[in-house]
């Protein structure tokens, strides 16, 4: 494998374990906003369906990009190697596939909790378990 080819991988490689990061670090920034403040709050559940459209589009995406990256990585993989894999770099693969699922079930994760979340306050103010200004 050259090594630009080498090189590649490990941009592409940073690239998913990036947008990974960042997908979870949007989940923890939602939550913690909807924790602080009775108005971000209100603002959201006012128009549910809003940041349910944006939450998923942004996690879809991400989770397309991070598939695209995969995809290829595959594509250099596949493209380098030349002739019988020793069975060193077949183990060293099956590690690799099990990190790409993995960061394709942590964005999937995220979009699902976030969903959980927005659902949840919102059932919880509907039934009236929750209050926005509990000065009352």
């Amino acid at each position: 494998m050259s090594d630009a080819s080498k090189e590649m991988e490990k941009q592409l490689g940073l690239y998913a374990d990036t947008m990974t990061a960042v997908a979870t670090a949007q989940l923890l920034a939602f939550i913690y906003q909807m924790a602080q403040g009775a108005r971000f709050m209100k603002n959201v559940l006012s128009h549910i369906w809003l940041p349910i459209g944006i939450v998923s589009a942004v996690n879809l995406t991400y989770l397309g990009l991070v598939r695209w990256c995969h995809r290829a990585l595959g594509r250099i993989s596949g493209a380098t190697g030349a002739g019988k894999a020793p069975a060193e770099d077949i183990e060293v693969q099956g590690i690799a596939r099990s990190i790409q699922t993995a960061r394709c079930w942590i964005i999937v994760a995220d979009l699902v909790m976030t969903l959980g979340v927005l659902g949840l306050i919102y059932l919880g103010v509907h039934w009236g378990q929750f209050c926005f200004d509990c000065k009352k």
